[in-house]
């Protein structure tokens, strides 16, 4: 009896052990990365499902091997349609943690618990496969075998304009900074643009019948002019786009036919500023957001963007930290043609990363001046929010 007891004793344990390592190496479920960490970062995918053959692979490769994400990086992947609507095919959290996380979940780590370094190995694998199931979808709704070849004068109708404008929820603050891949020939075939007039024009127009705010959005459009060739076509659709997104508090980095080089995700502290330019002895409302990479107490800055009531300038730059004191030189890289800055214009600022900043926008050019005769220069002053709010 007492052998019996024994051998149930150790049945127990065993079917125990099993059952908690089980349920701690499955790794389908992966929400749990979206809980360990706030990441000032959310990435979105879009891809448009006209110009995607089923035979055709590259595409998805790239998003899969040139993108780096954040520990813990909110990622949507969503379809265009043919009816330039929007469709969700995945939502996720990445699986990637800090050292402070996984030193965390070592200490915690229990007698009969799977290795979390393990486990965060399969989750990256599983992370994977979602996003090969979701970039399957519009490739088993594909037309063509291969990606389609149009003249201009055949380009289908395609209204992105609308397709994204009734999307851009998506980008709240709440998830993070967001950064956008659209894979798409950008080909906009609708009653805001054909490719052809005045582009500028045309985005202006189209920005006013769609006015929105993708929360000064990062974009990387990958795919361009993929289904025709027309030169004159693809520079009218840069510039139709660059106003656009501009008009719609967003950045436009990247308009290619291939994705860039990657590039390591640095995690990065957002923060929002509030506070007035003085001009012409008027106090303006001005904004300002920094992305200071963490950890860091010199070097470019992730992405930065200056406002003007709602006129957006993308900064570039540098900054230079001696504890929460820092000094940042930026250049303005888009302007709005409508305003009295222009690309090159300089935003510098100096004080307290966290709290109170001064400095000055303006020509960097000493020949340049006012009305007036005076240094095209206006004072800033701004303060930081405490919450991200631009």
């Amino acid at each position: 009896m007492k052998k019996l007891t024994t051998t149930l004793s150790f049945m127990a344990l065993f079917l125990t052990a099993t059952t908690v390592n089980a349920a701690l190496i499955k790794t389908a479920d992966l929400k749990k990365y979206c809980t360990y960490e706030t990441s000032p970062r959310q990435t979105v995918i879009y891809l448009d499902q006209t110009i995607i053959g089923s035979k055709d692979r590259d595409w998805f490769k790239d998003l899969i091997n040139k993108i780096d994400y954040l520990p813990s990086e909110r990622l949507t992947i969503a379809k265009i349609n043919e009816q330039s609507r929007v469709e969700d095919l995945y939502t996720g959290c990445y699986p990637k943690v800090s050292a402070k996380t996984m030193k965390h979940l070592m200490d915690k780590k229990g007698l009969f618990d799977a290795d979390p370094k393990a486990v965060l190995k399969d989750d990256q694998k599983a992370f994977r496969s979602a996003m090969l199931r979701a970039f399957s979808d519009p490739v088993k709704n594909a037309k063509t075998a291969q990606v389609p070849s149009y003249s201009v004068k055949e380009l289908p109708p395609k209204a992105l304009v609308e397709a994204l404008y009734y999307d851009a929820s998506r980008t709240e603050l709440v998830n993070g900074v967001p950064r956008i891949f659209i894979f798409s020939d950008m080909a906009e075939q609708s009653k805001h643009y054909r490719g052809q007039g005045d582009a500028v024009v045309a985005a202006k127009k189209a920005s006013k019948r769609f006015p929105v705010s993708f929360n000064n959005a990062t974009i990387y459009a990958y795919g361009v002019s993929s289904t025709f060739d027309n030169s004159d076509y693809t520079e009218n659709y840069l510039k139709f786009w660059k106003q656009f997104f501009n008009a719609s508090h967003a950045n436009l980095v990247s308009f290619q036919q291939q994705l860039p080089s990657k590039e390591r995700a640095i995690p990065f502290t957002p923060i929002s500023y509030k506070g007035v330019m003085k001009f012409n002895g008027r106090d303006i409302a001005t904004n300002i957001r920094l992305e200071i990479p963490v950890g860091m107490t010199s070097g470019n800055l992730n992405n930065a963007y200056f406002a003007i009531k709602d006129k957006m300038f993308p900064l570039k730059g540098h900054f230079e930290c001696s504890g929460l004191k820092c000094n940042i030189q930026t250049t303005i890289t888009y302007p709005d043609s409508s305003t009295t800055f222009k690309k090159g214009d300089v935003v510098n600022l100096e004080g307290s990363i966290m709290g109170k900043m001064t400095g000055t926008v303006g020509s960097i050019d000493e020949s340049t001046t006012t009305e007036t005769g005076g240094k095209f220069e206006y004072s800033l002053v701004f303060k930081a929010s405490k919450q991200l709010t631009f």
